[in-house]
């Protein structure tokens, strides 16, 4: 790899959007100050998030692009959570993301020369809980109703011994 050769190509149009993003995502979601859902909600719509009803987003959350975003109505977002969406993370209807988890959609090639971006969606099912500290990797998809222990990695097309398909399980 040669990041001398690395090129980010980024119209003009959405670095002057991502910009606006930036200072509104710092004043309103990354912040410790505990603004109501309700207008972090509002906000995340005018920026082209598809969010439903009675979603709740807590303080110190990270959206990279809303634009990107698709909640379901009754979806909690912890305290801390890492929205890094380059492409399209879908989240189902009573799920809960616990604090501290992190959600990647992108990477980039390191045998290629110039960087290249991989990046593929995330997809999160209906009532499914992602504990405190997990890590969800691009190309995941949860299927409804699964809950996965605190801290545990989730990578594409593996099956995982700290998933549980019942949270009475644990």
């Amino acid at each position: 790899m040669q990041l001398n050769q690395f090129k980010l190509h980024r119209p003009l149009f959405f670095r002057l959007k991502q910009g606006v993003w930036l200072i509104i995502s710092f004043l309103f979601f990354t912040t410790f100050f505990p603004w109501p859902s309700e207008i972090k909600v509002i906000i995340l719509r005018v920026f082209g998030a598809q969010i439903g009803r009675g979603v709740i987003i807590r303080p110190n959350v990270y959206i990279k692009l809303p634009w990107n975003l698709s909640i379901e109505s009754d979806v909690w977002i912890g305290y801390g959570v890492h929205l890094d969406n380059d492409e399209l993370i879908t989240i189902g209807g009573g799920s809960c993301l616990s604090q501290y988890t992190r959600i990647f959609t992108g990477s980039h090639d390191f045998r290629s020369t110039g960087f290249d971006f991989v990046g593929e969606q995330v997809k999160i099912g209906s009532r499914c809980w992602i504990a405190a500290c997990c890590v969800v990797l691009p190309g995941v998809v949860i299927e409804s109703e699964n809950f996965y222990k605190a801290g545990t990695i989730i990578k594409k097309g593996e099956l995982n011994e700290n998933i549980s398909h019942h949270a009475d399980e644990e």
